[in-house]
């Protein structure tokens, strides 16, 4: 399904798979809709979402959403390895602002050039560290498991512009071992984490 050169407003705009075509959304203006993502895989370029819902069906994985307005959006769904915010070397200026992720699942999603304070993250299970380049006493927790230096080093060495990365507890527990419950009690007292 493609997307281009449009301005909607209070629709619904069901994204689907069409045959093997890559799903995409660019130059777009979306005011006041619904955007339900039933795809694996979406690109989204160049596009004004304003006041929206975006709501990922099927888990988004290693998608960009830089160099897009998202003002006033929720987003609901789960959302592994994106990035958000303003990456205009790559992908032109972008803008994330007071945008809702408190019904979505982020697992190792990075925002860039965003006031932080402007964006509601989810709760726990989900986790976001703020300000990763100076959450340095994450390497000196007793993590319950050696792979968990892997969650450390993405964390403190960020692209460019970082301001935030979230995490999904459940997924990183499955992945990395120990207990939800352990790595709770390991990230409670830190002021950089938003739990």
């Amino acid at each position: 399904m493609r997307i281009h050169n449009v301005t909607r407003h209070d629709e619904e705009i069901v994204v689907a798979q069409t045959g093997s075509e890559v799903s995409f959304i660019s130059d777009a203006e979306l005011t006041r809709c619904r955007i339900v993502l039933k795809v694996a895989s979406v690109s989204i370029r160049h596009a004004t979402f304003i006041d929206c819902t975006i709501e990922a069906k099927r888990q988004l994985s290693n998608r960009e959403f830089y160099g897009n307005r998202f003002v006033r959006c929720t987003f609901k769904g789960r959302y592994h390895g994106c990035g958000f915010g303003d990456s205009p070397e790559l992908y032109g200026p972008g803008e994330l602002v007071d945008a809702d992720f408190s019904a979505a699942e982020l697992y190792g999603c990075r925002f860039l050039n965003v006031d932080v304070s402007r964006i509601h993250f989810p709760r726990w299970p989900c986790f976001t560290i703020v300000d990763p380049a100076n959450a340095g006493a994450l390497r000196e927790q007793p993590w319950p498991d050696s792979r968990y230096e892997v969650l450390v080093d993405i964390t403190l060495t960020p692209a460019r512009g970082t301001v935030a990365v979230s995490w999904h507890a459940p997924t990183l527990v499955k992945k990395m071992g120990g207990t939800e419950e352990e790595l709770r009690r390991l990230l409670e007292p830190l002021p950089f984490v938003i739990l």
